[in-house]
């Protein structure tokens, strides 16, 4: 497990950073200023520091499906 975030940031197909957040809980609500984004894929990319100290750095993509 994540004991603290360090970020988590989704990109557009473009490599537009769309979100960003150190917040633990927050996820992205599928709108980049309030305006909802177009359905496709995003990559979203994390890291944070594990109940041990080591980072742990994971990225993935995902589909947004309006």
């Amino acid at each position: 497990g994540i004991s603290s975030l360090r970020f988590f940031r989704v990109y557009n197909r473009l490599g537009q950073l769309v979100y960003n957040t150190s917040s633990m809980g927050k996820g992205w609500d599928g709108t980049l200023n309030g305006v909802p984004q177009g359905a496709g894929g995003y990559v979203w990319m994390a890291q944070g520091t594990n109940y041990t100290g080591a980072t742990v750095t994971k990225s993935g993509t995902m589909v947004l499906i309006r």
